[in-house]
């Protein structure tokens, strides 16, 4: 058998409306070098039939987890995978069918680049557009970027290196929230350079219950800090990116009110979190001015 090139991973959990999408769009790439494990995350609801339809397909395998979180689950995939590139879809995400080929081309002639990312179509739960994302184009120093500003990364269009998993695993598997942003900034200590492809290859669907809109300020605070701690101790950093700690703690209390304002009962913490934000990264207190703006209107209406 020969060895897959790309290998693409799924966590998946009570994902029974949009999972036969998702693979579909994965069995219509272009790029058809690939293996595809789906690791189901103790699903209650009918995934795991529907991608048993798809197992004739010999690219296509199925894991079987226990109810652990989607980053253990995303690790029995990875711990399954054999290719040289590693790509994510989440389980309601879809590809434009050129999207491998495009980025698999791009690594293949810049061996420095540790990962590409794409521009996204932000879609509605029927599949309708609802507007095209412009991420911000990471041009240089990316590991500083992604300390120091909002992560511009949408996961399920990333195609990373396989050496940047030497420790065997995808991602920590004690981090469920901000858990991509780690992965992140693990790569950039093995490589310098990122990509970007600006058109919309990767189509992101917003639902009811999807991303960050059942998840706590606190919780996604606690766990992005659990990731920060984790990084910061690793023995390899250079002292320039340890003195970026200040400054990455600050982003992090920021991000964290940000998806909080909003929801009545944590207006409080968000304005507790702006306040140390403020204090951690002085350079960006006008954005933070701008949140209690929004965040006081949050109050009164």
């Amino acid at each position: 058998m020969i060895k897959p090139e790309v290998s693409i991973i799924t966590a998946a959990y009570n994902a029974e409306k949009y999972i036969a999408e998702t693979i579909e769009s994965v069995r219509k790439q272009t790029f058809t070098n690939w293996e595809y494990i789906i690791a189901d995350n103790g699903s209650t609801d009918r995934t795991v039939e529907i991608v048993q339809r798809f197992l004739s397909d010999q690219r296509i395998n199925l894991v079987i987890e226990r109810n652990k979180g989607k980053s253990l689950a995303r690790n029995a995939a990875f711990c399954h995978s054999r290719g040289k590139y590693i790509a994510n879809i989440d389980a309601d995400d879809l590809w434009r069918s050129d999207k491998l080929e495009k980025q698999i081309a791009l690594l293949k002639v810049n061996p420095k680049m540790g990962l590409v990312y794409t521009g996204i179509k932000i879609i509605d739960e029927n599949g309708n557009r609802i507007k095209t994302g412009n991420p911000v184009h990471i041009t240089k120093n990316p590991l500083r970027y992604l300390l120091a500003e909002k992560n511009p990364i949408t996961h399920s269009s990333v195609v990373i290196r396989r050496e940047v998993f030497a420790e065997g695993k995808y991602q920590d598997e004690n981090i469920e929230e901000a858990d991509e942003l780690i992965v992140y900034l693990r790569t950039f200590l093995v490589f310098n350079e990122v990509g970007f492809l600006h058109e919309p290859l990767t189509m992101y669907r917003v639902h009811r219950g999807s991303g960050l809109d059942t998840v706590s300020i606190r919780r996604y605070r606690c766990e992005y800090e659990k990731g920060l701690n984790s990084f910061f101790q690793l023995p390899s950093l250079l002292p320039e990116i340890r003195m970026l700690r200040r400054r990455a703690y600050g982003t992090m209390f920021y991000l964290s009110a940000s998806i909080g304002i909003g929801r009545r009962k944590e207006l409080g913490l968000c304005g507790l979190y702006l306040i140390k934000s403020m204090l951690l990264r002085p350079n960006k207190i006008h954005l933070c001015l701008f949140q209690f703006v929004r965040l006081s209107l949050s109050a009164i209406t």
